[in-house]
């Protein structure tokens, strides 16, 4: 039987000061679940190309294990979930551990993709080669609300947390703007509504100069046109910088 209290999920998460909060209530969550370990991963500004090991995934944890181990398989798969945008699937998963003893994992992904982020919830479960734990399979397809659910309150909170330590001043954050002056100059233009041809006559240079600066604007960032450009950036903050 699941013991999943969205409610209190909530609370907690609405109250949260740091990512070290955060990650514990999301190991809490998932542990009424079921698995016994987790992890949640944002990443945020630039194109998402892999899967990256943040600071809150050290290597010498089981989940940093499991991403070392098994990178390219992991990446191979997050590109093809992502093109799908939210969804969560399964792999089984061998992983060898210090003592050199191999020990098999369930491991349940949880992704969320757009055109500024990617979060992405990792769940471990390890499989008794004795003992079937029958109720825990019984269960795996209904995990999959709730794991979407946490995953988007994760997001979000981080996303709020990245903001306030925009707006306290703080330039140690892991977003900072890719983007170059005059590409924000164009871009700021781009959202006031002004086409190629007007944003050329108040930078004095061509509408072929701009279309090439709005082009390297959506290579960086990986989107697919100038609306998904502005709508990143102001998400970001980096329209007002």
């Amino acid at each position: 039987m699941l013991n999943y209290d969205t409610l209190s999920v909530i609370d907690a998460v609405a109250d949260v000061k740091s990512t070290a909060e955060l990650s514990l209530i999301i190991q809490n969550a998932v542990k009424q679940l079921g698995y016994s370990e987790a992890a949640h991963l944002s990443q945020y500004g630039q194109k998402i190309n892999s899967l990256v090991i943040e600071p809150c995934l050290p290597l010498n944890s089981l989940l940093g294990r499991m991403v070392e181990q098994h990178k390219i398989m992991l990446n191979s798969s997050l590109q093809t979930y992502k093109r799908k945008q939210n969804n969560c699937w399964s792999e089984t998963i061998t992983l060898d551990t210090d003592t050199g003893i191999s020990q098999d994992y369930h491991v349940q992904f949880c992704l969320t993709a757009s055109i500024f982020r990617l979060d992405l919830l990792v769940c471990l479960h390890p499989i008794d080669p004795v003992k079937i734990d029958q109720a825990f399979k019984n269960d795996l397809l209904k995990h999959n609300p709730y794991l979407l659910h946490l995953n988007h309150l994760g997001s979000q909170k981080i996303f709020e947390l990245y903001r306030l330590t925009q707006l306290a001043g703080d330039n140690q954050n892991t977003w900072d703007c890719p983007l170059s002056r005059r590409e924000l100059e164009v871009l700021r233009w781009t959202a006031d509504g002004k086409t190629a041809d007007e944003i050329g006559e108040i930078l004095g240079v061509t509408p072929r100069t701009i279309n090439f600066h709005i082009a390297q604007m959506m290579s960086v960032l990986g989107v697919p046109n100038k609306t998904a450009i502005v709508s990143k950036a102001m998400l970001m903050g980096w329209m007002f910088d």
